[in-house]
């Protein structure tokens, strides 16, 4: 207890006086980061292992073991990746000048994918495209309209953009893309989600850039919303803690960049049609993450992906809770398909060791979430089966698992630049962990007939709905830890003797209470409010205005 008060405090103390941009200072946090989670992962592997791996509780104590040695080593990995940081705005605002000075601009096509979005979302990315700054004679705006508007075609028409309908929609968005790529020419290609208004720099800055060097081929730009996601509407939180989307492309990005392990995400990118052809001509149609998929096998073929960390298109978040878990299943199954794919990091050819480690990462992550759902029902386990997730004695637990805790939650709370909000991520995690977990090895066991599903946008929501199907289990979760807290803190109805491991599940039992109820009510989709529309999000986020948001959403 004395060693994470003080290891807090000292942390406290020091790392606010240090320049986060600094890699030494980054170095620091990360080498205290690394430090604590070793510690912790030797005392659970010698001095908290199994007694009996051969018992029903050896097997369940061993899985858990295991579940959170995976889940642990990925938050090394990430702090190692977060040493490094790769800012590109300089190169790009010299890029830039001398475009517009020799007014060299090459054609570009503005490829936008639709499928079921209304009029006036659609209206508003046209009016974003018309207003791009670069050469009539030099762009062409292309809708792919793979749901079939005939107004769409006549409102297309009506500002002299094409308009591409399929007869045949095989292959998701990357089949819509690649329909649009076979009847355009352009130099330069650059795609944006119907949803995505881009800002009139958004070529000037990204063209040039992805030209400069032959072995470019992508250019990637953060996903910027103009709404809060549901997790932060929901709990009330958008003023408190920043959008979920922010820690991935504000700092993991540019981490991975300086690592040349950046990768499109789908919208807001540039790319060279002769990148295109030199993989085959198409937007590859093998998983349903076709954005990641693509940078990996351009990498096969030597084609770099890059990153500029400058918001140049600002579109929707998921409007519902169903729609963000919807979109997150997605990911998660299309990330794991690329582990079997030709140009996955298995079997991609031109990836050094690191390479195919920090490609991994990305699988990695998503494998975490199986800890979440353990931790989330051990409580339980103890309380009707009597087997507590280790054994140790209280107070060597205690020095184990609070200075891991202490740092794992301040120092990527710092190294994020407050983009990583205790317990506000844990909610944003835990959320969706109980169809994540499903997804993750149902894709790992059978990567096959995966199928591409669009995240609805422009969502009417006039009242409160909650969202059962989502909610169900921390409805459960929360009344098996309130039992079992009740049965065995009564002389009369114990399962569970008091003994060394009790005060360790009660706390156990309590954040999971805590966590369930925060999730439940992450699941009441709430009306869309004055604030909801508002483009200036959160961009640093409080762990105090978190506890006294989520304080006052609990209470009503």
């Amino acid at each position: 207890m004395n060693q994470a008060l003080l290891l807090l405090v000292g942390m406290a103390l020091l790392f606010p006086m240090l320049p986060r941009d600094k890699p030494w200072a980054r170095f620091l946090a990360v080498a205290v980061l690394e430090w604590a989670c070793l510690r912790y992962l030797h005392f659970r592997w010698f001095d908290a292992f199994p007694r009996d791996l051969l018992s029903p509780a050896g097997l369940w104590q061993f899985a858990f073991l295991c579940a959170e040695t995976v889940a642990l080593g990925h938050t090394m990995l990430t702090g190692l990746v977060l040493v490094r940081h790769k800012d590109r705005r300089g190169d790009a605002d010299r890029y830039e000048a001398d475009l517009i000075a020799k007014g060299d601009y090459p054609t570009v096509d503005v490829l936008i994918p639709t499928y079921n979005e209304p009029e006036p979302v659609l209206r508003k990315t046209m009016e974003g495209c018309l207003g791009i700054a670069w050469p009539r004679q030099r762009l062409t705006i292309h809708f792919l309209d793979d749901g079939g508007r005939d107004w769409l075609r006549d409102l297309c028409k009506a500002n002299g953009i094409n308009y591409h309908r399929r007869a045949k929609k095989g292959g998701g968005k990357a089949g819509n893309l690649n329909y649009a790529l076979a009847a355009s020419s352009a130099e330069y290609i650059c795609c944006l989600d119907a949803d995505f208004i881009p800002a009139p720099r958004i070529l000037t800055r990204l063209v040039p850039l992805c030209r400069s060097e032959a072995d470019i081929g992508l250019v990637q730009t953060p996903q910027h919303y103009d709404n809060p996601d549901p997790v932060q509407w929901n709990l009330a939180g958008n003023g408190e803690w920043t959008e979920e989307q922010r820690f991935f492309c504000d700092v993991v990005e540019p981490s991975r960049d300086a690592w040349n392990a950046a990768f499109c995400i789908g919208t807001g990118w540039v790319a060279k049609r002769a990148a295109i052809n030199a993989i085959g001509g198409k937007i590859p149609e093998d998983t349903v993450c076709e954005d990641m998929y693509t940078t990996y096998t351009m990498r096969g073929h030597g084609i770099r992906t890059i990153y500029l960390d400058e918001a140049l298109a600002y579109g929707l978040a998921a409007e519902s809770i169903g729609e963000y878990t919807a979109q997150r299943v997605r990911w998660c199954q299309g990330t794991v398909q690329t582990l079997y794919a030709p140009y996955g990091m298995l079997r991609c050819p031109n990836l050094s060791i690191i390479d195919r480690i920090l490609y991994f990462d990305l699988i990695w992550y998503w494998s975490g979430f199986t800890f979440l759902a353990l931790l989330a029902i051990a409580p339980a386990v103890y309380w009707f089966l009597r087997v507590p997730v280790f054994e140790a004695e209280l107070a060597t637990i205690a020095a184990a698992v609070l200075p891991r805790v202490a740092a794992t939650l301040y120092l990527t709370y710092w190294l994020s630049g407050g983009k990583v909000v205790p317990l506000a991520t844990e909610v944003k995690k835990t959320v969706l962990m109980w169809n994540i977990v499903p997804a993750f090895w149902q894709a790992l066991w059978r990567p096959e007939n995966l199928t591409f599903r669009v995240t609805n946008k422009g969502v009417a929501m006039d009242k409160p709905i909650m969202r059962w199907a989502i909610a169900w289990p921390f409805l459960a979760v929360l009344l098996l830890n309130l039992l079992g807290m009740g049965i065995n803190l009564s002389a009369s109805t114990q399962i569970v003797e008091w003994d060394q491991y009790m005060v360790m599940n009660l706390l156990l039992s309590l954040y999971g209470v805590v966590l369930a109820f925060l999730c439940l009510l992450a699941c009441v989709d709430r009306p869309k409010g004055a604030g909801y529309w508002d483009r200036t999000q959160t961009l640093h986020g409080s762990f105090f205005g978190t506890v006294v948001a989520l304080w006052r959403r609990w209470t009503g």
